[in-house]
């Protein structure tokens, strides 16, 4: 990777974790004021998406379910659609899929063990 390539990634990443940081999170319906949104719900994952978004990101099934704090099984039968991630995996699996593993840096080593706080 060239370091242009790098720095249009970069740029690409970091205006994608301004966007996301800019959603209110935390903030109940009745405390919206004009202009404020609510994030839009998560959609349903498909087995392929799954699969891509692992891939893409550079992941192992193992890593992905250390990550996500899941049994490897879980997403196995994810990815062969047997049966689909909720909850906050499921939220967790969107913000991966747009803003990429770099924003978790930290979280987890490359054991997959979770990172000294």
């Amino acid at each position: 990777m060239s370091a242009g390539d790098l720095e249009r990634w970069l740029r690409r990443k970091r205006k994608l974790i301004r966007r996301w940081a800019e959603r209110p999170v935390f903030t109940l319906p009745w405390e919206l004021r004009p202009g404020q949104y609510l994030p839009a719900p998560a959609a349903a994952w498909t087995g392929r998406e799954i699969a891509a978004l692992r891939e893409r990101e550079g992941l192992t099934q193992n890593e992905l379910a250390a990550f996500l704090n899941v049994s490897i099984k879980a997403v196995q039968a994810w990815e062969q659609d047997l049966r689909t991630p909720e909850g906050p995996v499921d939220r967790i699996l969107q913000i991966l899929d747009e803003v990429g593993k770099i924003f978790f840096h930290g979280l987890c080593d490359a054991s997959g063990e979770r990172g000294a706080r």
